[in-house]
């Protein structure tokens, strides 16, 4: 059987987020990847309880049908995953981080197991 001319897989899955809102502060979140800096953010937690972080984004995931930021954050000294939808302030420090060793988005999917 002779091999069609395929295509990349990735260039054939697309998401399409229908419902916009939840992405409080998706574009700030995607520069602090990048530029590695410390954000302090306000969080409503899964028991709707608010709680402040100082937070350093090393990623984000798109999953059960909302964005979600994955950063180091200082309080828990450990990596955590916030649903951008549930973040109602973010600021930035503008402390850059020194870290450069941080996980792999591929580590922490297989934490999750």
């Amino acid at each position: 059987m002779k091999k069609k001319n395929r295509k990349d897989f990735s260039s054939r899955i697309k998401v399409i987020n229908p419902n916009p809102s939840g992405n409080n502060y998706l574009s700030e979140v995607q520069q602090a990847i990048t530029e590695q800096p410390f954000y302090k953010i306000e969080y409503t937690d899964a028991r709707q309880q608010k709680t402040k972080r100082e937070v350093e984004p090393i990623g984000m995931i798109y999953y059960t049908e909302q964005w979600h930021s994955l950063p180091g954050c200082w309080k828990r000294i450990d990596y955590r995953d916030f649903k951008m939808g549930q973040i109602s302030t973010l600021l930035n420090t503008e402390n850059l981080s020194g870290k450069t060793d941080h996980i792999s988005i591929d580590e922490h999917i297989r934490s999750w197991k």
